[in-house]
């Protein structure tokens, strides 16, 4: 898997503001040791990308919530919401997409590669609305994804499926292949086949019902038609990906590197308890030739990011 720009952008500015001076490298190198050590800056390619495909979105973590109408990367904790009137995708890297219907509330409690970089667990707990995910590629051994409500946990090697939690029921609903659906906590579950689903009341408990074919409504639904399409490949193909925040702090910090001048001006003496405070901690004028040069900096990512 290709490197990012990210990690050889910081190498060689801290090269050159190990030139500069003590106090300099010292608010530097927090800075870096931040944007590296965070599990947002690795130098990887994400396991999961959002992108808002009408409306908007919200992405919440680490206390910080990120309006989204574009795309920007996915870590484990975020919970994202779907605006009313809007639509987003989550693309899980070289597998597949999860399509999340307006008004969903959802949380990403896994996106990692826990066998390499071919590998990926990948799974999100939905507390209110739609999802239909698409996984195009066969899951290697030792891979998962799974969807959840608070009833019943989906979980595939490869499919294309629902699940939903829709006033007092959850749903899984299977297009293609099957799906193994358990209570969470459970090991034994049920198999839901393709051309079928399974209704699940909330806070039942013991066997499930037994499963049923898709309606005639189900399969006209317009989440379900548009989740079950075929994906290209590169679209969730993440290698290259960099969001917003990374860019922004990759450019800066090369930026300082070769304008030392500019760094002589400033005290790192305060670290600042977010990244925000940190930065405002600049003198105006250096802040403003960072600016001119790279945009005003998308705090909410960043913080959420960096957890910083």
């Amino acid at each position: 898997m290709q490197k990012k720009p990210l990690l050889i952008g910081l190498g060689i500015a801290v090269v050159v503001i190990l030139l500069v001076g003590g106090a300099v490298v010292a608010g530097i190198s927090y800075f870096v040791s931040q944007a590296v050590a965070q599990q947002g800056m690795t130098g990887e390619a994400p396991v999961a990308v959002l992108r808002v495909e009408q409306g908007k979105a919200t992405v919440s973590s680490n206390g910080v919530s990120q309006e989204v109408t574009t795309e920007t990367k996915i870590i484990e904790g975020d919970e994202i919401t779907v605006s009313d009137d809007g639509r987003a995708a989550i693309y899980w890297d070289g597998y597949g997409r999860t399509l999340i219907d307006a008004g969903t509330k959802l949380r990403v409690n896994a996106a990692s590669r826990p066998a390499g970089e071919k590998s990926i667990k990948a799974n999100f707990l939905i507390d209110i609305g739609r999802t239909w995910t698409r996984i195009e590629q066969v899951l290697d051994v030792g891979s998962e994804v799974s969807a959840a409500t608070g009833d019943v946990v989906a979980t595939v090697r490869g499919t294309s499926f629902g699940v939903e939690r829709v006033g007092n029921a959850s749903s899984i609903k299977v297009k293609e292949s099957k799906v193994t659906a358990t209570r969470p906590g459970a090991d034994e579950g049920v198999s839901v086949d393709a051309g079928t689903k399974l209704e699940v009341p909330q806070g039942s408990t013991g066997a499930f019902r037994a499963t049923a074919a898709l309606s005639v409504s189900d399969l006209q639904d317009t989440l379900l038609l548009e989740g079950d399409k075929d994906i290209a490949d590169g679209d969730y193909d993440l290698d290259g990906f960099v969001s917003g925040g990374e860019a922004w702090i990759q450019k800066a910090i090369e930026y300082l590197a070769w304008h030392p001048w500019l760094l002589a001006q400033m005290d790192f003496s305060n670290g600042g308890d977010t990244f925000q405070q940190w930065y405002q901690g600049f003198p105006a004028g250096v802040r403003a030739d960072i600016e001119a040069k790279n945009g005003a900096p998308n705090y909410a990512e960043i913080s959420r990011l960096l957890n910083w």
